[in-house]
């Protein structure tokens, strides 16, 4: 505060950019409350998309597969180990049967084919996610099906929740995991295919977040009759995250 002051700012700040961990949120002592106070002045929140999003699928997985306690993941240093013995040219797909799912999933292929063919793709993990994503919707990306090896297996990497459970469920069978996990993935998969990376794809565009966020939460509102756990799970942390 006492540089904001120095240089002459504090009259000029209308709004706060940051990530949502609780220093920075925090509704009683976080930074950004803080500034506020000290601002004696309501400022708009510009909370960084991904971080909330990234919470989201967190809280997601947890509900599936329980919280995981280690710095890395279990699941994905197994899948990480075996997965030069995999046999990757009939990977499996999702299987839709709800007719307004299907009409989702054929949203979702045209937002990602759109964003795939642009001039400017996405960087390389998000493209990742994108071509994971139209692959276990049952479409071929722009440039083919390519498959990256698996990557850093920490819990502090955005992507590895996505990346590795698209994966983890495309060859599942492979993977010889038991019924139960196999139908865990495929829930995931149904959530990350038709919602969650349409959404993370747009999420940058900020012009876009009110409308975005609404349609979101419409979304889960309605597929809380396909998946009430993870729709829930959803709305849940939604309503708990600051910034949303």
């Amino acid at each position: 505060m006492d540089l904001l002051e120095a240089w002459g700012l504090t009259g000029v700040i209308t709004a706060l950019v940051f990530d949502t961990t609780a220093s920075n949120s925090g509704v009683h002592r976080g930074a950004a409350k803080l500034l506020e106070q000290q601002l004696d002045r309501k400022v708009f929140y510009l909370a960084c998309r991904h971080h909330i999003l990234e919470v989201l699928v967190g809280a997601v997985w947890e509900n599936l597969f329980g919280k995981v306690k280690s710095p890395e993941n279990p699941w994905f240093k197994h899948f990480k180990d075996v997965w030069t013995d995999l046999t990757t040219d009939n990977p499996t797909t999702l299987s839709i049967r709800q007719k307004w799912l299907n009409k989702k999933k054929k949203e979702c292929k045209e937002i990602l084919q759109e964003i795939l063919r642009s001039e400017k793709p996405p960087r390389a993990d998000y493209r990742e996610m994108a071509e994971l994503t139209l692959i276990v919707l049952g479409d071929t990306p722009p440039r083919g099906i390519h498959w990256s090896r698996p990557g850093a297996i920490h819990q502090a990497r955005w992507m590895a929740r996505n990346l590795y459970s698209m994966k983890m469920f495309m060859f599942a069978e492979q993977l010889e995991y038991d019924e139960e996990t196999v139908v865990k993935l495929e829930r995931l998969n149904l959530f990350l295919g038709l919602f969650y990376t349409p959404m993370w794809m747009s999420s940058t565009l900020a012009a876009d977040a009110p409308a975005n966020d609404l349609q979101f939460m419409k979304d889960m509102m309605k597929f809380k009759r396909t998946d009430p756990e993870i729709a829930q799970a959803v709305l849940q942390k939604l309503e708990t995250t600051s910034g949303t």
